[in-house]
C-alpha cells in the first residue's frame, strides 16, 4: 500500500508528455539504487565506516562518467567561477553528504526504512522550490506530497509494529 500510494505522488508531479526513455531509465535507476542498498545490507558494507564507502561511491561515480563524458564528448571543464561554485555545491549536498546519509540510514535502519524515506526528496524539492524560486503551491503538488508522506507514514508504523510484535525472549 506506501509504494502504491508514493508511487501515485510521484506520478502527479510529472508534467507534459511521458518520455518512455526517461521512464525506463528511472526504473533502472531504481533497480540498481534497490540493488545497492541490499547489497550494502547483506554484504556486511553496512558495517564500514560510511565516509569510505561515500569515498569509493564517488571514485566510481567519477570514473564512470568521466568515460561516459568523453565518448559523448558532452564532458565541460570550461566554466565560470559561479558554474564551478555551483557544480561544488551540488558536489557536497547531492553526492557526497546523500550518500554518507544513505550508509547511515542502511545501517542503522535497514534498507527498507532507508529507501522509503529516500522517497521525501521529492517533497523536499517542492517546498525549496516553493521557498527559494517562488515557485506556485498547487493543488496537485499538495496531494502528490500527501500521498508521500501517506506511504512513509504506512512503512514506518508497520515497521514499528512489527518491532513490537517480536518477543524479547525468542524461544530456541
Amino acid at each position: 500500500m506506501s509504494l502504491l500510494l508514493s508511487t501515485i505522488g510521484i506520478t502527479l508531479f510529472f508534467e507534459g508528455s511521458l518520455n518512455m526513455t526517461g521512464i525506463l531509465m528511472s526504473f533502472l535507476s531504481g533497480i540498481f539504487f534497490t540493488g545497492y542498498l541490499l547489497f550494502m545490507d547483506k554484504s556486511g558494507l553496512d558495517t564500514v565506516f560510511p565516509f569510505k564507502i561515500t569515498f569509493y561511491t564517488a571514485i566510481f561515480s567519477s570514473v564512470y562518467l568521466f568515460i561516459f563524458g568523453i565518448i559523448s564528448k558532452d564532458l565541460v571543464f570550461k566554466m565560470t567561477f559561479t558554474g564551478w561554485f555551483y557544480t561544488i555545491l551540488v558536489a557536497v549536498f547531492v553526492s557526497f553528504l546523500a550518500n554518507t546519509f544513505v550508509a547511515l540510514g542502511v545501517k542503522y535502519v535497514g534498507p527498507t526504512v532507508t529507501s522509503i524515506v529516500g522517497m521525501l526528496e521529492p517533497i523536499t524539492s517542492i517546498i525549496m522550490g516553493i521557498l527559494f524560486l517562488r515557485e506556485p503551491v498547487t493543488l496537485k503538488n499538495i496531494l502528490a506530497c500527501a500521498l508521500i508522506l501517506l506511504g512513509v507514514l504506512i512503512v514506518t508504523l508497520a515497521k514499528e509494529k512489527n518491532s513490537d510484535d517480536t518477543p524479547c525472549h525468542p524461544e530456541r
